[in-house]
């Protein structure tokens, strides 16, 4: 916690803000990139999974179906108990043994 506080917050006169890149809020957000980045991420070349928050207002369970509709049945999507979008920040403990077990089943499929 104490290398994110010191890495993402900048004192500015008596109050704190984030550091971050205004650039990231220079993008077009244009639908079409959001409506296909389900798509992307199905049809991308090896292993993925993905891991979100079960709070999350961004990732929903009607996220899950779609991306399993588009053909990620193979994909393990995995919700960490009481996060919404900070999964470090929100559960850290349970967003790392989701991590733990993830590459450990992976480990075991290899072998």
């Amino acid at each position: 916690m104490d290398y994110m506080a010191y890495h993402s917050l900048r004192r500015e006169g008596e109050a704190w803000t984030w550091k971050f890149s205004p650039s990231v809020f220079k993008r077009d957000n244009v639908p079409s990139e959001w409506l296909e980045m389900g798509r992307t991420l199905v049809e991308a070349p090896g292993r993925k999974a993905i891991v979100h928050g079960e709070q999350s207002l961004l990732f929903t369970n009607d996220s899950s179906d779609y991306v399993r509709e588009l053909g990620g049945i193979d994909i393990p999507i995995i919700a960490v108990p009481e996060a919404r979008h900070h999964l470090m920040l929100d559960q850290p403990l349970a967003f790392v043994a989701a991590l733990r077990a993830l590459l450990a089943g992976w480990s075991i499929e290899r072998n």
